[in-house]
């Protein structure tokens, strides 16, 4: 799929999807296991607290290195692309869950600080 796809890619992307096809045609098992073994990570890292957000990050990068070497971006330069693939969408989707991530420590950081204070003042009736 990795040779097919690099005639029709455009100049600056065929080399790119020439030398990734020609190692996979090399190394077809490692490339397979590796990018499942990855996967599998990346999904199992999203489910702890943890490394949630390193998971979105890797997933990202993933995401967009797929969409760009595997799917030739959805060979939207071709004229004859039907949609763009599944990457982008899933590249916005890690993109506002990191967002979020970045931003949901703040407010549980003043509800704490502001429950912690209130709660050595007397209360007031």
């Amino acid at each position: 799929m990795l040779t097919g796809s690099a005639g029709a890619a455009p100049q600056w992307l065929a080399p790119l999807d020439t030398s990734v096809a020609t190692w996979a045609s090399h190394n077809g098992a490692l490339a397979v296991y590796g990018l499942a073994a990855v996967e599998f990570l990346v999904g199992a890292a999203a489910l702890s607290r943890r490394t949630r957000t390193w998971a979105l990050a890797v997933g990202l990068l993933l995401s967009i290195a797929i969409w760009v070497i595997g799917q030739d971006l959805g060979q939207l330069y071709s004229g004859q692309a039907t949609d763009p693939n599944s990457a982008p969408l899933i590249a916005l989707m890690a993109v506002a869950l990191l967002a979020r991530s970045g931003t949901a420590v703040a407010p549980q950081l003043a509800r704490r600080k502001s429950g912690a204070e209130t709660a050595h003042a007397p209360e007031r009736r």
